[in-house]
């Protein structure tokens, strides 16, 4: 009989054990959520919905969130025995109990009483302390404040107008000196090639050589088409008149003395012509070519070389002079440059 009853003793708290975790089962899920794929989801009793979502809790802390989209809203209505769109009834109700949980607050007089009477102290001590010190009041003080702003405006535009000033400044020294100094690059390229080509012609060297031509034979004895006459040359070794002579000198070579032609330099005596009529359509002329000298002229060019390249190497001193002028007096770097 004892073991009968101990044993009736345990099963009935089995029983209660049982019956209490499907209390708290059915009091944590007291709400269950149909999908639309037809499964079914038990949430607790307080959750949140808003237009689009479902919002509940699963512990302290954790929530997770459903869209509606993919719940059956009909299905678990019916489920839950509710009437067709209290669902979405609850997101009315939702915003309510919100708005009705934020409670506002009247600010009145009494409460910047406090505020106001540790301000009129605070203000009173700095009075105090400003006359032991020697400091300006209080209106002046905010009147320096104020004024601070348009003085630093006032200060920086004019920075930047002496900052352009300066730039313009240093930019037209740097490019006057650019310009001199390519200027003097140019010329001395040009002498340059200049004794380059007296060197050539050093090395080819000069000629000397005379050339003599004869009298143009009278236009009358010549007719278009015709050959010479042979009259002409019966009597050879017989020198007939002269004719009209022409005589001058003609000079050549870029106004320097390296060569002239002379025509007629003498007059012919002799009467009669040589083998008749000549042959040669040239007038008398005697041509001399006299060889040049060019040791003057490289002289003066090397001279003239050297000056221009201490003038050039005096300009690069002079820029250098100029970037530690820059550097020394503020200027930005990119100024001396193009």
């Amino acid at each position: 009989m004892e073991g009968i009853s101990t044993l009736k003793r345990g099963m009935m708290r089995i029983g209660t054990l049982f019956t209490l975790t499907f209390l708290f089962a059915a009091t944590v899920s007291a709400y269950t959520i149909v999908l639309r794929g037809g499964r079914r989801v038990e949430i607790p009793s307080r959750f949140a919905v808003t237009q689009n979502t479902l919002t509940y809790e699963v512990s302290p802390g954790i929530q997770i969130t459903l869209a509606l989209a993919a719940i059956d809203i009909p299905a678990t209505e019916k489920l839950n025995n509710e009437q067709p769109g209290s669902l979405l009834r609850r997101t009315q109700a939702d915003s309510g109990a919100r708005a009705a949980s934020i409670r506002t607050r009247t600010i009145t007089n009494r409460d910047l009483e406090s505020s106001s009477r540790r301000r009129r102290e605070s203000e009173a001590a700095y009075e105090i302390r400003r006359k032991q010190l020697g400091l300006p009041t209080l209106e002046e003080s905010r009147k320096r404040a104020a004024a601070i702003p348009d003085v630093t405006g006032t200060a920086l535009e004019q920075k930047l107008i002496t900052d352009r000033e300066s730039e313009v400044y240093w930019r037209a020294r740097a490019s006057a000196l650019r310009t001199e100094m390519a200027s003097l690059d140019a010329e001395l390229s040009y002498l340059r090639s200049r004794l380059d080509e007296i060197s050539a012609s050093t090395v080819t060297g000069s000629s000397f050589s005379a050339s003599i031509f004869l009298p143009l034979i009278s236009a009358g004895n010549v007719g278009v088409g015709h050959s010479f006459p042979r009259a002409a040359m019966r009597r050879a070794n017989v020198f007939g008149s002269r004719g009209a002579q022409i005589s001058g000198r003609v000079g050549f070579g870029r106004g320097l003395p390296s060569g002239a032609i002379f025509l007629n330099p003498r007059r012919f005596p002799l009467r009669r012509q040589f083998g008749g009529a000549s042959n040669v359509a040239f007038p008398t002329a005697l041509v001399f070519d006299r060889p040049y000298d060019y040791a003057y002229e490289r002289s003066a060019l090397v001279t003239q070389f050297n000056e221009l390249a201490a003038a050039r190497a005096g300009l690069n001193a002079v820029w250098r002079e100029l970037e530690d002028e820059a550097r020394r007096a503020g200027a930005s770097p990119g100024w001396l440059r193009r």
